[in-house]
């Protein structure tokens, strides 16, 4: 026999969010079936720092996992982006088998609704332009985050750039690896 839920009962909100999230993972999982390969490589090697702790307990991507961390694909520029070629050769995998294990690899790193992934370190990189002078320098620690518009005076770039004062025009987040890396740009305020 099927219950009818009273509207504002406690029984239907519960019910409802529970509909509205199996809709929201549904979505979410059909949006990854029509995953490409060679972006979810890309997002795999993002954060490739990660991968060995978050797929321990997967040995079936073990072999594949190893040639995905040998080398800093993601950021050394004098590497080449490995291609499902290139991890065929490696492994002894068929293409179709590299493919798979990188789909079912991106669900396990990046699933929806539970979170695998920790960016535990952060750094703050500072660039500052001035009359075709530049200066930049890198924290690790910032007690206070600036906002845009925000001025901010830096007296070590006075040696540099002939000043100390400036405005923060503009900052980006960037996640990668296990960072969280915030970049400002500074110029020179009114």
């Amino acid at each position: 026999m099927i219950q009818r839920l009273q509207p504002n009962s406690g029984e239907y909100s519960t019910a409802l969010n529970e509909l509205l999230q199996l809709e929201k993972v549904s979505y979410f999982y059909k949006k990854m079936k029509q995953l490409s390969i060679k972006q979810a490589l890309l997002d795999l090697l993002n954060v490739a720092d990660q991968l060995p702790r978050i797929l321990k307990n997967y040995p079936q991507y073990k072999e594949l996992l190893s040639y995905l961390v040998e080398k800093d694909f993601y950021s050394d520029e004098n590497l080449a982006l490995p291609t499902v070629k290139y991890f065929q050769d490696k492994t002894g995998f068929k293409p179709h088998e590299v493919r798979k294990q990188i789909r079912l690899m991106y669900d396990v790193v990046f699933i929806f609704n539970k979170p695998v992934l920790r960016f535990n370190t952060v750094e703050y990189h500072f660039m500052i332009s001035y009359r075709g002078k530049y200066f930049g320098f890198m924290l690790t620690d910032l007690p206070v985050i600036p906002r845009i518009g925000e001025n901010f005076r830096v007296p070590f770039a006075k040696a540099a750039l002939g000043l100390d004062s400036f405005v923060i025009k503009d900052l980006a987040y960037t996640l990668k690896g296990d960072k969280q890396i915030t970049d400002f740009l500074l110029t020179v305020g009114n």
